[in-house]
């Protein structure tokens, strides 16, 4: 199941090759290492602290931090 996809919106490459992947599908974002392994799923669906609605953008910050934008519900998270 962590390697089907239904619609991805975004990808984003993180520390140490992490690939962090924005299905907006489901929605679901999922993280993977630099060899392409599943490591985590990432927050999940909902509008709460660490939630989401659907994925309008993904990207990494220098520090490990992810940032991703919900179109849905407006929200930086």
């Amino acid at each position: 199941e962590a390697y089907l996809f239904g619609r991805i919106r975004n990808v984003a490459v993180g520390k140490d090759g992490a690939v962090i992947v924005a299905d907006d599908k489901t929605p679901v974002l999922r993280m993977y290492d630099a060899n392409g392994l599943f490591v985590r799923t990432i927050g999940r669906t909902g509008e709460g602290p660490g939630e989401y609605r659907s994925m309008g953008g993904v990207r990494t910050l220098p520090d490990g931090r992810i940032l991703l934008w919900d179109n849905r519900i407006q929200r930086l998270t």
